[in-house]
């Protein structure tokens, strides 16, 4: 499907799909994944093959696959920490299809559909959020992707003075990952990387302004703006605690080729037992 990926415009391709292999008088029931758009959609297909909506009326059933529910579990937790701007930044992708959707048909809950895979890559609707070196103030987020991305478009030898740092405080040198804005798996994996080079991040964001042979930030920056507090910190660790575990249980299930439903609770249970 091209275009956006709003309801309405769901729905109207489903109509166009009916219509065209002819079955609109034997249409019952579709079945759809558990993203509310899908609900608008149905709404919107009724509508235009029963537009005096007294033979199809729209009832939705849900019954959510593991997947998803683990997803929605990650996605709940972490808006709950309130973080600013942490569940914007999806909402800011479709933003331009809910205002092309009419009233009565706008997603009416918040879209936590995601995606645990942790190998993504960014695509065009992540350039954005590849270049972004500003954050707000208490964006906790936002200001550890800030740093990674400045450090990212910096010189290569203000990459080495950060492993440096890392040898220096006993981490491995890893190459600091981006947020893919839409994949709560890439943000756990972003994550994990930045706590595994704690002490490093914050020693090089003492002392890079003070390196005589690292280049100056533009624009009056300084790396020290970019360090975070302890209680940053604790923030970011108690995130990457609660995603990693969807990320582990979504990485076993989806690698299973039979049902897995028999395995559902004991992942669970085993994964909620670590401490």
């Amino acid at each position: 499907m091209k275009g956006q990926h709003t309801g309405e415009a769901i729905g109207k391709d489903l109509a166009r799909v009916v219509e065209k292999f002819g079955f609109s008088n034997k249409l019952g029931w579709m079945v759809g994944d558990n993203v509310t758009v899908n609900d608008v959609a149905i709404r919107v297909l009724c509508k235009i093959l029963d537009p005096s909506q007294q033979a199809l009326v729209p009832h939705e059933v849900r019954g959510r696959c593991i997947n998803h529910t683990t997803h929605l579990s990650a996605a709940h937790f972490v808006k709950a920490l309130g973080i600013p701007k942490l569940l914007k930044s999806k909402q800011r992708l479709h933003a331009t299809g809910a205002m092309e959707s009419s009233d009565d048909e706008s997603d009416d809950e918040d879209d936590f559909d995601i995606n645990i895979s942790m190998d993504i890559d960014a695509d065009d609707y992540e350039t954005e959020a590849l270049t972004i070196t500003d954050y707000d103030a208490g964006d906790v987020v936002g200001k550890l992707m800030a740093f990674i991305n400045q450090l990212r478009g910096s010189s290569e030898g203000t990459r080495d003075f950060l492993k440096t740092c890392c040898i220096r405080n006993g981490s491995k040198p890893l190459e600091l990952k981006l947020w893919v804005r839409t994949r709560w798996g890439s943000l756990s994996d972003c994550f994990q990387v930045a706590i595994a080079q704690q002490d490093a991040i914050d020693e090089f964001c003492v002392l890079a302004d003070n390196t005589r042979t690292l280049p100056k930030l533009r624009k009056g920056k300084t790396w020290l703006n970019y360090k975070l507090t302890s209680e940053e910190w604790d923030i970011v660790t108690l995130a990457y605690n609660c995603l990693k575990v969807p990320a582990s249980i979504h990485s076993t299930l989806s690698a299973e080729k039979v049902p897995t439903a028999t395995k559902v609770y004991p992942h669970l249970d085993y994964h909620q037992s670590k401490p």
